[in-house]
């Protein structure tokens, strides 16, 4: 937790009234912000937030953005990896990578944030599914219901292609049942562990069966010859359960409304779940019939949410953190699509989680050899490779240049999660202004020494706190 204060938190979802102990200033604007968006918002943006209302701000951002054209490929059919066709199939790869990146990179609503946060909870992995038509396809469904119906997502993913292809549901048949979705669907995407038997899973298994996928369309298809229409036991209800079936039984148990709750609190607030929190957000969830946009409104609206001690009480995701440093900068979508490459060194490789589980978070980031590759992505960002994508004047012209100092608590001010110490502050001040009889940011000196304090405030502790 932040290291304003080290209370025990004891705000509610009483909706946040901005005062002495809680105003409404930069520091939960941007706690707002770096929590329902993915990087960093620029200088422009701070400032015209500024003039708001928190309740106007989290009305622009829960406002979600139209969807965009994607790549021209996506609904080819589906080919086998040759030797003729890998390099295409590897280009589709890429370019689906870098779509997403920029889109997350432009999105000014919490759309991809949200995103991201069913692709972590209904996890597929790109390296099993192969190919790159699947994957748009899940994210879109992700997209589609960003803020909607978990029933009606839950409902569609369970027959989605990537999902049946990634645990083994286009293999399962009545004599052959695979469970791998069956367990999961319960364990990790639904009700969660301790809340099912195995009676549960096999049973669940053979409802889901009868699913595959025609290659041609990119569609899943039910083959009534491959499934399993014997009578099955269900938490304790029998019948002959398809997978739809299944679906509507998991979600008229509360759990299910408190296990979605839970990941959506340790997502925008805090990795340790506040178990009166996520209960009173599970009575919204099922009052609205598992629709999700009001339970995370009111959490985002929240005395709670807005609390100190979570501001700053968590780590930035390499995409979070990378996205974030580029927007600074306006950078062009080439230095997007670079920084997409870079990611896997850090251990985000973009549709490709390292399990069913999906990546894990906050101090997972950190280790020895990631944080050693996100400062090289740092030292990287201002070599030729990278910087003329960059515009770093559009970076110094947001900010006072009447001194070192004043330009520097600015920056940090803006781009820090925690406060640091005068004595950093001089520090940097003094790096900032060497080499020059008057302090010029914009100078062949400026920019080098300008650069120089850049890699330093980019690698600090306080600016992979979120």
């Amino acid at each position: 937790m932040s290291t304003e204060s080290q209370s025990i938190v004891t705000s509610g979802l009483e909706p946040y009234t901005p005062g002495s102990a809680k105003p409404w200033n930069k520091q939960r604007l941007l706690h707002l912000l770096r929590r329902t968006r993915i990087g960093l918002p620029t200088k422009q943006e701070i400032e015209q937030k500024l003039t708001m209302t928190p309740q106007q701000v989290i009305d622009q951002i829960m406002t979600v953005s139209p969807n965009v054209n994607p790549p021209s490929w996506v609904n080819d059919p589906d080919v086998q990896i040759t030797d003729e066709n890998k390099e295409i199939i590897k280009g589709h790869d890429e370019e689906l990578t870098n779509w997403w990146m920029n889109l997350c990179y432009s999105d000014n609503s919490i759309r991809e944030k949200m995103v991201y946060f069913w692709a972590n909870h209904f996890v597929v992995e790109k390296n099993k599914v192969k190919a790159a038509q699947y994957i748009y396809k899940i994210y879109q469904s992700f997209r589609n219901y960003a803020l909607g119906d978990f029933r009606e997502l839950t409902r569609t993913i369970t027959k989605d292609p990537a999902m049946l292809i990634y645990l083994d549901g286009n293999k399962s048949k009545k004599g052959a049942i695979n469970e791998n979705y069956a367990r999961e669907l319960q364990e990790l995407f639904t009700i969660g562990r301790g809340n099912y038997s195995q009676q549960d899973v096999s049973e669940a298994g053979k409802a889901l069966s009868g699913w595959t996928i025609n290659r041609n369309t990119l569609s899943s298809v039910f083959v009534p010859k491959r499934f399993d229409d014997s009578i099955k036991t269900f938490y304790g209800r029998t019948g002959n359960f398809d997978a739809d079936d299944i679906v509507d039984i998991i979600f008229e148990q509360e759990q299910t409304s408190k296990f979605i709750a839970g990941k959506l609190y340790t997502f925008f607030v805090y990795r340790e779940p506040d178990e009166n929190i996520i209960n009173q957000l599970a009575s919204i969830i099922r009052q609205d019939n598992y629709k999700i946009e009001r339970a995370v409104k009111t959490l985002l609206s929240s005395e709670h949410f807005f609390d100190s001690n979570f501001i700053g009480a968590d780590i930035k995701a390499p995409f979070d953190l990378t996205l974030g440093i580029l927007r600074q900068f306006n950078a062009t979508a080439d230095a997007v699509s670079l920084t997409a490459k870079s990611l896997n060194s850090m251990g985000q490789s973009i549709f490709n989680p390292p399990d069913v589980a999906g990546w894990d978070s906050h101090r997972s980031w950190i280790n020895a050899t990631y944080l050693s590759n996100r400062n090289a992505y740092v030292n990287a960002l201002f070599t030729s490779k990278y910087f003329t994508y960059l515009n770093i004047n559009a970076f110094i012209s947001a900010y006072p240049t009447d001194s070192a100092t004043n330009f520097i608590k600015a920056v940090l001010d803006d781009l820090l999660a925690a406060p640091v110490t005068d004595e950093i502050i001089n520090a940097l001040s003094k790096e900032l202004a060497k080499n020059q009889t008057t302090f010029n940011p914009t100078s062949s000196a400026g920019q080098k020494s300008l650069t120089d304090v850049l890699k330093i405030i980019f690698k600090m502790p306080e600016f992979h706190l979120s």
